[in-house]
C-alpha cells in the first residue's frame, strides 16, 4: 500500500541535520540513533533458551544475529516507506504507520495497526520481564543477590519473588519517568554492560586462548570488540544530562549492592578458594 504513494521528492534533504557529532553531539543521525538503540534491545533474551537448545553455543549466536538482520531491514524498509510517503516533517508523532496509513487513503488499516502496536508492547513487557526475572534468579544462584529471589512458585517453578520484585520497580518507573528518559536510560545501561561485554570477549581469548570447536568463536578479536567499545561510547555521549544522571545513580547502587552484598556471597568466588 506505501509502495504505491511513495514521493521521491520527500527523500530530499533526507538528513537535514547531517551524521551528527561523533560524541556529545545533540541533532543528526547519531543523536537520533542513542535513542532509537531501544528498538534492538530484547534480542539478547534469546539466550534465556539455551537450556531447552540443541547445540547452544551455535544456535543461539545464530538466531540472534539472523533474527536482528532481519528486523534491521525490515526496519529500514518501512522507514523509507514512511518517509517517502509522507514528509519527514510530519512525522515527528507517536503513531507514525497508523498516521501514514490514514492519509494515503486507509483508516480502517490505519486503527487496526494501532491496536496491533499496542498488543506488541504488551508482548514486548512480557518477554522483557520474562528475562529480566530470570537473570535475577540465576544471579541470586550464583550468590550476587539474596537467595530469596531463587524461590519458585511449586505448581509452575516460576520465580515467585523475582517477579513481584521487576514487576513492582517496572511500574515504579514507568509511572515517574518519562518514556524518552526511561528509553535512554535503559539505552545508556544497555550500552555500559555491553562494553563490558566486549572487555570480557577480549579478556576471555587472552586467558584462554581460542573457543572449542563446537563453541561460538567471536570473529576479529580483539579488533570487533573494540569497535563495539568506540561506538558504544559514542552513542553513550549523545545521551541528555539527566540520562547521565541517572546512569551514575544506578551505577553506584549496583556497586552498593555487589560489593556490599554479592562479592562476600559470590559462589564462584568460594569455590576458587577450595
Amino acid at each position: 500500500m506505501g509502495l504505491t504513494a511513495i514521493n521521491t521528492a520527500n527523500w530530499s534533504d533526507f538528513a537535514p541535520y547531517g551524521f551528527g557529532q561523533i560524541y556529545g553531539g545533540k541533532v543528526g543521525i547519531m543523536a537520533g540513533a542513542s535513542l532509537m538503540f531501544f528498538a534492538f534491545l530484547g534480542f539478547e533474551s534469546i539466550s534465556m533458551a539455551a537450556d531447552e537448545t540443541k547445540e547452544p553455543q551455535k544456535k543461539i549466536p545464530q538466531g540472534i544475529f539472523i533474527s536482528i538482520g532481519l528486523v534491521t531491514l525490515l526496519y529500514v524498509a518501512v522507514t523509507l516507506i514512511l518517509t517517502g510517503t509522507v514528509h519527514y516533517s510530519k512525522l515527528n508523532i507517536t503513531d507514525v504507520v497508523p498516521y501514514v496509513l490514514r492519509s494515503i487513503g486507509f483508516p480502517f488499516i490505519g486503527n487496526f495497526v494501532s491496536i496491533v502496536v499496542i498488543m506488541t508492547l504488551v508482548t514486548v513487557c512480557i518477554s522483557t520481564m520474562y528475562a529480566l526475572t530470570r537473570m535475577i534468579y540465576n544471579i541470586s544462584c550464583d550468590g550476587l543477590l539474596p537467595e530469596q529471589f531463587q524461590e519458585l512458585t511449586p505448581k509452575s517453578k516460576v520465580p515467585k519473588k523475582a517477579t513481584i520484585f521487576v514487576g513492582l520497580v517496572t511500574m515504579f518507573f514507568s509511572g515517574v519517568l518519562q518514556l524518552e528518559i526511561l528509553a535512554l536510560l535503559v539505552n545508556i545501561v544497555t550500552l555500559a554492560y555491553l562494553i563490558l561485554l566486549a572487555l570480557g570477549v577480549i579478556k576471555l581469548r587472552k586467558d584462554f586462548g581460542e573457543p572449542k570447536e563446537e563453541e561460538f568463536r567471536t570473529p576479529w578479536v580483539p579488533f570487533l570488540p573494540l569497535l563495539s567499545i568506540v561506538i558504544c561510547l559514542s552513542l553513550m555521549t549523545q545521551c541528555k544530562a539527566i540520562t547521565w544522571y541517572g546512569f551514575i545513580a544506578s551505577f553506584i547502587l549496583g556497586s552498593l549492592i555487589y560489593f556490599g552484598y554479592g562479592y562476600r556471597h559470590s559462589k564462584l568466588r568460594e569455590d576458587s578458594k577450595k
